[in-house]
């Protein structure tokens, strides 16, 4: 199916996350990663752990900042597949569908974007050292890191980026306010 702008999104958690032994106390060790294949749009949020109190208040705070989804595409992970998340989803009509366990070595999508997250952090902090600087924890790092991911071109040879097809689009309520529903043949698995 060709799915338009945050109509489906993945989701995933990254961590946990080690701090340098320097680095100062810093109550976060995971980060929720939501992706939109539509526009290549990554949003990273940081979470003190992975719990689905956690999951169901950062993806909350994703829909009322982006607009809402129809499907979800989540892993077996506790949080994801627990009553907090899910009864929160039925609640706003969005269909979750539970994919294989995380496997690292598949090298999916999402997780060629965790490491370039995370090469992008440690290439700022590389740099601070060398000026001689404070040098920025990765909490610190993660929304700079992931504006210049969505900076980037979505498509090659084409000039448009996902903070463009981002912030063009028409934000949706969810499909239980909105009254859209969404395509009941979709089947993704």
């Amino acid at each position: 199916h060709d799915f338009g702008a945050n109509v489906l999104l993945s989701i995933d958690w990254l961590g946990p996350i080690q701090s340098t032994p320097t680095a100062p106390p810093n109550p976060y060790k995971y980060i929720l990663h939501l992706f939109d294949p539509a526009r290549k749009f990554n949003y990273f949020a940081l979470s003190p752990d992975k719990s689905g109190v956690s999951a169901r208040r950062l993806f909350a705070d994703y829909i009322w900042t982006f607009g809402s989804p129809h499907y979800v595409v989540a892993d077996c992970d506790k949080s994801f597949t627990g009553k907090e998340l899910t009864s929160y989803t039925q609640s706003l009509g969005i269909t979750v569908y539970h994919g294989f366990p995380h496997s690292a070595h598949r090298r999916a999508y999402s997780e060629r974007i965790h490491q370039e997250l995370f090469a992008c952090i440690r290439s700022v902090q590389q740099s601070q050292r060398e000026r001689r600087v404070t040098i920025a924890t990765w909490q610190e790092l993660v929304k700079p890191a992931a504006f210049v991911l969505n900076s980037c071109a979505a498509l090659e040879g084409c000039d448009v980026a996902p903070h463009d097809l981002t912030f063009l689009y028409k934000a949706a309520l969810p499909p239980s306010v909105s009254g859209d529903k969404p395509n009941e043949d979709v089947k993704l698995f």
